[in-house]
């Protein structure tokens, strides 16, 4: 019996990692270093780090806009009220530190817990929504990789292996825009341009992981309680298989938006020392 809650466990652990482990490990980094570009301390207090900082800001606000919006939309799924909606400013007296914000209410409770999470991680997974969309949209798999081209459908592959996948993917892209982008239809250039700034923002703020922390330790609990429970497993197993490939195409997103961004940080240090 030990060994069926084990193995079940074990399911249950390697389909989370895929699907939510890569997913908050690069929505993380993203956030890092788009705190790195927002800070208006360190290397961007001179005149040129600030005008650089707010010409990134107003380049990337389609994703800070689907941020925001993530967290309103998350918010009304959740029965609570959007009591300010401001989707970008860079020049709020009242929140010099943001780029935009959502006020609304909180409810009480075990279910207040479970909305505060479903609001704060709002934008991954209506950013996620909104990726799929405009590749659909606007015929964005034209130059996209895909789950098939590292993995046989159906197969579960295991957590290094796929994270290795979701970074040569990425770096693929990064080739393939760089090499394509002038030879492209309108279409596919203005889905680049969408998706990296959906992607760029796509993860949580300081802010969003403090309101989340509680409902994300009563979900963690309830989910070790039904792992113990042998079938479950296998079911965790069996969703990640079906999702993978639909979610490989974010994963690899949100990697190559990682790249760009890094090397908008690179740039702009670059340029401040330079002038």
């Amino acid at each position: 019996m030990s060994g069926l809650i084990a193995n079940s466990m074990a399911q249950a652990l390697r389909g989370g990692m895929m699907i939510i482990g890569v997913l908050i490990a690069v929505a993380c980094l993203l956030q890092w270093i788009g705190q790195k570009i927002r800070s208006r301390g360190g290397d961007f207090t001179s005149a040129v780090g600030l005008r650089f900082t707010n010409a990134y800001w107003y380049f990337v606000a389609p994703g800070v806009v689907c941020h925001e919006t993530g967290h309103a939309v998350g918010a009304l799924m959740t029965g609570n009220k959007v009591i300010e909606f401001v989707p970008f400013s860079l020049d709020s007296s009242e929140h010099p530190e943001l780029i935009g914000w959502v006020r609304h209410t909180v409810g009480h409770g075990v279910w207040g817990k479970i909305s505060q999470l479903i609001i704060a991680s709002g934008p991954i997974w209506f950013g996620s929504i909104v990726i799929l969309l405009l590749t659909r949209l606007l015929i964005g798999r034209e130059i996209c990789v895909s789950y098939e081209d590292f993995f046989t459908c159906g197969e579960m592959p295991d957590v290094l292996s796929y994270f290795m996948a979701c970074l040569r993917g990425a770096f693929s892209l990064c080739c393939e825009v760089v090499v394509g982008a002038l030879f492209s239809g309108w279409k596919t250039i203005v889905w680049m341009y969408l998706v990296f700034c959906v992607a760029s923002e796509i993860g949580m703020s300081g802010i969003d992981l403090k309101n989340a922390k509680a409902g994300l330790l009563l979900i963690l609990g309830i989910v070790l309680v039904l792992v113990a429970l042998p079938f479950v497993g296998k079911w965790v197993e069996e969703g990640t298989t079906r999702l993978l490939p639909k979610l490989f195409l974010v994963h690899v997103l949100m990697m190559f938006a990682a790249f760009i961004n890094m090397g908008f940080l690179i740039l702009g240090k670059i340029i401040v020392r330079i002038l």
